[in-house]
């Protein structure tokens, strides 16, 4: 449990890195936050009741209402490490946790072993992005610059080997990456891939936004364009890969006007459908990295903290963090 939250507490600020431990505060609020079907694409089927490990209940419809056990409560950030610079993704690979730096300047992939014990992995590291394990436990990196590709990183840090830097449109045609953001693995090896361009953006170029998939091989195939700036941000599978969890940053009026969480449906091909808005922030708040746990619990790395919500959308708690550390 403990590493799961080391992976969804790293900030972006420059200020510091956490992890979670127990705390004696009193139980977090049961709220609900069911699901909106999405008007231009068709609702997926809901979601099928799941069976708990350990006699822990999931959630589940009890007279309209959503029921769970917060799987945070009592957990409270601790701070061990600081100045690291833009950190944006996290990935816990025994015996320790990796996080990449994003700034020009520093451009690093850090090795954290714990408690507290940072160094190099490999730097410069392409200014990498999203990290993820695919089954054979090799660690995966987004890279975005010189150029955005995904490759598998050594071992020893001391080499990376390409996987993909293009996709096929669905006119046929092949287009760069422009700098895809964050990664998610399946068990067969197919990578689902969010591209909203921001580092590209900065450069001056003109960004599709997009969703990919990507095959073991290699072969990456837009799922999914946003031609408004809706930028896909964090993404994840959810414990049966049945569904794909997909954050949109900055939606534009076609999705909805606010930062939004997204729910597909995954098919067998790894085609989407179905999306519906699993959790919405209004005002309150910017959606950026996502996990899930064994249980189908969905975290969601937000301006306030870590919001936890179950498989059916019920929001079970949220770990706080200082205001000038914004997780991702």
């Amino acid at each position: 449990m403990k590493k799961a939250f080391l992976v969804a507490l790293l900030p972006i600020s420059l200020v510091a890195n956490y992890a979670c431990t127990v705390s004696s505060e009193p139980p977090l609020t049961v709220t609900d936050a069911g699901e909106t079907p999405d008007s231009t694409i068709p609702e997926a089927p809901p979601d099928s009741s799941r069976t708990a490990e350990a006699g822990r209940d999931t959630a589940t419809p009890v007279d309209g209402a959503q029921t769970a056990q917060n799987p945070v409560e009592g957990f409270v950030p601790v701070r061990v490490a600081s100045g690291a610079g833009y950190v944006d993704s996290a990935q816990w690979k025994s015996p320790a946790l990796f996080f990449s730096v994003n700034d020009v300047t520093t451009d690093t992939l850090v090795q954290l072993l714990l408690p507290d014990t940072p160094s190099e992995f490999r730097k410069p590291a392409g200014r990498p992005l999203g990290l993820a394990l695919n089954e054979a436990n090799e660690l995966l990196m987004l890279e975005s610059s010189p150029v955005g590709r995904i490759v598998k990183v050594a071992p020893d840090g001391k080499s990376v080997t390409a996987i993909a830097s293009s996709s096929i449109e669905e006119d046929a045609g092949v287009r760069a990456f422009d700098s895809p953001n964050d990664i998610v693995v399946r068990k067969d090896g197919v990578m689902f891939v969010t591209d909203p361009g921001y580092q590209a953006k900065t450069a001056g170029a003109v960004v599709l936004n997009r969703i990919y998939r990507v095959t073991a091989a290699g072969v990456a195939s837009t799922i999914a364009t946003f031609p408004g700036g809706d930028e896909p941000n964090g993404i994840a599978l959810s414990p049966d890969e049945s569904s794909l969890y997909v954050s949109f940053t900055s939606p534009s009026t076609a999705l909805g006007p606010v930062p939004f969480v997204a729910k597909y449906a995954v098919a067998p091909d790894g085609t989407l459908s179905g999306r519906t808005t699993f959790a919405s922030y209004g005002d309150r708040s910017v959606v950026d990295g996502l996990t899930t746990d064994d249980l189908g619990n969905v975290y969601v790395a937000c301006e306030i903290g870590v919001e936890v919500y179950s498989p059916a959308g019920a929001k079970l708690g949220t770990i706080g963090v200082p205001v000038a550390d914004r997780p991702v």
